[in-house]
């Protein structure tokens, strides 16, 4: 999230001795429009929610129509959009983001099972009567919102043209414990969906303690158990779906057995992540390197360019440097929270450049 209180008219620029990342220390509204259009590939960021977060000034308001227009500005066509928001405020968000000329194409729910309640206990002030009475439920998730800056003509000529238009969604798929292939349930012209990576990820994403109450509360499950299907038999039931003839020779059904959270991403924390930064809202680094890598486009001799205005420590910039993005830029006000930046971002691209 991005602090205001620095000199609003300042910009100052640091670079990675490499130049893989730039952060731009300076308010968003004077740096977006110094930045040349139609350069990047992507935007991820962490806004603020405009909550007055601890009484923080700079949680007053979500970012503007204004800041929205400025990044669809330069960013390519096809390229997506991925911010977080808070439940009591994202809808805003997502008019604005709209507003400027996003497409919204989804909604991911990040579900964590260790937040705890914020709200007053009423009774706390007005006695036995009200004891029972708070004024928040318990925290339990928090909405990503995906976008994507409408496509130039159809999707294959954009992915052409600019390099942008696709999910990532074979290097984001939920692993399994044993192989699978499977074939995908469509007659042409739908292309075979043959992989052998795990499931297709889903727009829910858990983190280990939410995982945990999930599996104890629904128990082990068997998936069908596999089965091989030679080209050319039948596929459908001819009632939900038309009969077919399967186009290879396939292995369909996992044939796993575990708990719900096997068919969801889990974030794993790492605690060590927080030492030495006083954030207030820092992201876990798995789940926004799980992010970057959703939204980074296929590699190519030209650098892939992620913009991340609202940079704050940089969990996001790192994310993305582990994800495999080429370039990163940063956008953020706060000293404090710039210098931190700096310092997770050098030694994280020392660890991820050292000889294994």
């Amino acid at each position: 999230m991005n602090n205001s209180n620095n000199n609003t008219n300042r910009i100052t620029t640091h670079h990675s001795t490499d130049r893989s990342w730039t952060i731009h220390h300076g308010d968003v509204n004077k740096v977006l429009p110094t930045l040349p259009p139609v350069t990047f590939d992507g935007t991820f960021f962490d806004p603020p929610y405009g909550l007055n977060f601890m009484g923080e000034e700079w949680d007053g308001t979500l970012p503007p129509v204004s800041v929205l227009e400025g990044l669809l500005r330069l960013c390519k066509p096809g390229a997506y959009l991925l911010a977080f928001g808070h439940p009591r405020t994202f809808h805003r968000l997502v008019c604005n983001i709209e507003d400027a000329g996003w497409e919204i194409r989804d909604t991911l729910c990040w579900l964590y099972g260790d937040g705890f309640p914020k709200g007053k206990n009423i009774g706390q002030t007005l006695g036995e009567r009200w004891g029972n009475y708070h004024t928040l439920l318990k925290p339990a998730w928090e909405p990503i919102i995906l976008a994507m800056k409408p496509v130039d003509g159809k999707f294959v000529k954009n992915a052409t043209n600019h390099g942008c238009g696709g999910l990532n969604i074979g290097d984001c798929r939920i692993g399994t414990t044993c192989y699978t292939k499977r074939s995908h349930q469509a007659p042409s012209p739908m292309l075979a969906d043959g992989t052998d990576k795990g499931r297709h990820p889903a727009n829910l994403i858990l983190n280990e303690r939410a995982a945990a109450l999930l599996d104890e509360q629904y128990g082990t499950s068997r998936s069908r158990r596999s089965r091989r299907r030679k080209a050319g038999s039948n596929v459908g039931n001819g009632k939900t779906l038309k009969a077919f003839r399967s186009r290879m020779d396939v292995v369909e059904g996992y044939g796993d057995e575990g708990g719900a959270s096997r068919f969801f991403y889990c974030a794993k924390a790492n605690r060590k992540e927080r030492k030495g930064n006083a954030h207030p809202t820092v992201k876990p680094l798995a789940l926004c390197e799980y992010l970057a890598r959703l939204i980074i486009q296929p590699k190519r001799e030209t650098p892939r360019r992620l913009l991340v205005p609202f940079s704050g420590s940089g969990s996001e910039m790192i994310g993305a440097l582990s994800a495999g993005w080429d370039h990163l830029t940063g956008i953020e006000k706060d000293d404090q929270f710039v210098a931190t930046a700096r310092q997770r971002l050098f030694k994280a691209k020392d660890e991820y450049t050292r000889p294994a």
